[in-house]
């Protein structure tokens, strides 16, 4: 008697463990974001050339009508710091992209998803 209750409970902590396994396996897919397509992106960085460079990696300010307001992204992601002062990480850049600051408009409703993580590839080529 005793050993039958013994082994249920071990099948049902057995089944408990594989289904949190399958929980989290399931979230981390959910989570994590498809590649983008560097090419496309490029396609996508003409919106945003009115602010940005490509080929710099000076931070321009709006100071006058030949100015960009936003900084040049060559080598964004060579980068030690964000210019809000974040980390440059994939996630960090997202979020500037999808939430804006400093003057910049946040794209989450302006670019789809997919325009946002082909932009993102791009910038990694920069």
């Amino acid at each position: 008697m005793i050993l039958t209750l013994l082994v249920d409970l071990h099948m049902r902590k057995e089944l408990v463990a594989a289904g949190c396994l399958g929980l989290i396996i399931t979230a981390t897919g959910t989570l994590a974001q498809k590649p983008g397509d560097a090419s496309k992106g490029q396609r996508t960085f003409a919106r945003c050339v009115v602010c940005h460079d490509a080929q710099s990696t000076e931070t321009q300010t709006d100071s006058g009508p030949d100015e960009l307001a936003g900084p040049g992204l060559k080598g964004v992601f060579r980068r030690d710091k964000l210019r809000n002062g974040k980390k440059v990480t994939e996630e960090n850049v997202r979020a500037v992209l999808d939430d804006g600051g400093r003057g910049m408009p946040a794209f989450r409703d302006i670019l789809s998803e997919d325009e946002r993580a082909n932009l993102i590839a791009y910038l990694k080529t920069l």
